[in-house]
């Protein structure tokens, strides 16, 4: 607060004067640490926000490489073990595949 009695006062109000500004820069005083506390709130708040949201990233990142590497590895398993195939969508016969439990683990 930019407040402060600077008019001439006389007898008992002198001293109501310089008790105000007194009580005035008491007042100055506590809104600054407060608007410091804030400032350091909010300061605080921003980076656990952002480390928050990079660990979900990080979180994000490892479960599709996991997934990519168990797709992968599927695929490089599979590999060889197709025995036959049709030779026409119009026959009724299926592919032949040999997996076994090996093959994949518990997946």
């Amino acid at each position: 607060m930019d407040v402060v009695i600077d008019r001439e006062y006389r007898g008992d109000f002198v001293e109501i004067k310089d008790s105000l500004n007194l009580i005035i820069d008491m007042l100055n005083e506590k809104f600054a640490e407060i608007a410091n506390a804030s400032d350091q709130v909010s300061s605080g708040a921003n980076q656990i926000s952002d480390g928050s949201q990079a660990e979900m990233l990080k979180e994000m990142v490892s479960k599709f490489k996991l997934r990519d590497s168990v797709q992968s590895a599927k695929a490089n398993t599979t590999k060889g073990k197709i025995k036959s195939l049709p030779k026409s969508s119009k026959e009724e016969s299926e592919p032949t595949i040999d997996l076994d439990d090996k093959d994949f683990g518990k997946y």
